[in-house]
């Protein structure tokens, strides 16, 4: 026996006998990786001579030779060479694999929940929550794995996640263990982002969708403002915002409980107008339980910082003067929402977030800054997408997915047992049909702010 591969015994022993050596949290584990990888190596993995899919198929073929150690270093390679690639999401999953494998579920737990949080609508997420609550149930914490399994379920109806989650809520964690992804991972492509340009999609109004849940009672304090920009005097048309208006007022009637009267419209807006909307909203609501919902629809941009911009109906947009002068920033909804006398305020943000023509490309000169602790952003497309119609062609397919989320029933996203679905638990639901959607299925959102605001309350 080499002395390699009696450091690798030893240190192998370690790592699976003594309940004490388990308990540090993967400290174990770190040390093992930190000596393999003083190591000689078989392999060129500093990045030089490895592309992201060479690098990606070799850890594969570490993990399925068991040979655990190897295999996570070359996938922590591939995810910091290569941190747009489309294999990152895979890295990151098969890392945690890696620990779990090796019975080390506080350091496996880490990377299941960083891959949740950077690409929650990745064909790898469902797989992750299940393997998070396998690691809870193996290390006594029951309650926050059976919670894990009924999101599963509820986000993945009728699918052999929901089908693995029902076994471990049966106390059978075998089919939640071995379940493993349906393909070796995506083409290795870096991600690009589109170029700024207007929309030219266009669709004919049509009466919203019927109902199939039953309506949710009325709240006298939650109010729903709409906002819908279509009939733009210099940009392309967007006449599938009405369909957004009228789908987004039957949704807050029927489903978020807002009453009729607490409902108000507003189309096709100019600069001056949208600033006095916004501005007035604080004049026209004073109940301090008060929960409110601004909804916009229509064109939208981002700055040289990143920073989301609402473009009116009479913007003309040429330089960044232009976009600083003639269309709205986020910052301006967020202060004047910060001077509404009320708990809670959500902003359902429904347009692109492309770079203007002028903006150096991919560079983000700085973060916006945080919302207030009472303030939530639901963007229906990150930073550099397209927000799209849907594929039906006659809603937005943000308003097409909400609409769909709520009719099926939105109450079985209730884990909590409070009343009302939040935006946190209805987070993954609401992804997975909009990439189901959108005709561009990497579109996806971004949630800003706290998550645990009642967005549906529940039957």
């Amino acid at each position: 026996m080499t002395s390699r591969s009696l450091v690798l015994v030893c240190l192998f022993t370690l790592l699976v006998s003594g309940g004490c050596i388990r308990q540090k949290r993967g400290d174990v584990f770190d040390g093992v990786v930190e000596q393999f990888n003083s190591m000689s190596s078989p392999y060129e993995t500093d990045g030089s001579t490895l592309t992201d899919r060479q690098c990606f198929d070799k850890a594969l073929q570490e993990f399925q030779n068991e040979r655990y150690l190897e295999a996570q270093r070359l996938f922590a390679n591939l995810e910091s060479r290569y941190p747009s690639s489309a294999l990152a999401p895979a890295a990151v999953y098969y890392q945690g694999e890696c620990f779990r494998k090796k019975a080390v579920c506080p350091q496996a737990l880490r990377y299941y929940e960083a891959l949740d949080k950077r690409w929650p609508s990745s064909e790898y997420a469902p797989l992750a929550k299940l393997k998070q609550a396998v690691c809870f149930q193996r290390t006594g914490r029951s309650n926050l794995a059976n919670s894990l399994f009924r999101k599963v379920q509820a986000a993945y109806p009728e699918t052999k996640y929901a089908a693995a989650a029902q076994a471990g809520l049966d106390g059978r964690l075998t089919p939640a263990e071995t379940l493993a992804p349906d393909a070796t991972a995506p083409d290795a492509a870096e991600e690009k982002a589109p170029a700024w340009t207007a929309p030219t999609r266009a669709a004919s109004p049509v009466i919203p969708p019927s109902a199939q849940a039953a309506c949710a009672a009325a709240y006298p304090n939650r109010y729903l403002i709409i906002i819908a920009n279509g009939a733009y005097k210099h940009y392309s048309q967007l006449s599938y915002t009405a369909n957004d208006a009228a789908t987004l007022r039957r949704l807050g009637a029927c489903y978020m409980g807002v009453p009729e009267q607490n409902i108000s419209v507003h189309r096709d807006v100019t600069y001056a107008e949208l600033k006095r909307i916004l501005e007035n909203i604080s004049r026209e609501i004073s109940q301090h339980d008060a929960v409110v919902f601004v909804y916009y629809t229509g064109h939208g941009a981002e700055d040289a910082r990143g920073a989301p911009y609402i473009i009116p109906v009479d913007a003309q947009l040429l330089s960044q003067q232009d976009l600083e002068e003639s269309a709205v920033p986020l910052r301006f909804v967020r202060d004047k929402l910060g001077n509404v006398q009320a708990s809670r305020k959500v902003v359902l943000w429904d347009a692109c977030r492309l770079e203007t023509p002028w903006k150096p490309v991919t560079v983000h000169l700085a973060k916006s800054k945080t919302p207030a602790a009472d303030q939530t952003y639901v963007f229906s497309s990150a930073s550099g997408q397209a927000s799209n119609i849907s594929r039906d062609k006659r809603l937005s397919a943000f308003v097409n997915s909400l609409w769909e989320l709520a009719a099926a029933g939105a109450s079985n996203l209730d884990a909590d047992g409070s009343g009302y679905v939040d935006i946190g638990e209805m987070e993954t639901a609401l992804t997975l049909r909009l990439r189901r959607i959108s005709p561009d299925a990497s579109q996806a959102l971004e949630i800003r702010g706290r998550k645990d605001t009642p967005f549906f309350p529940a039957h």
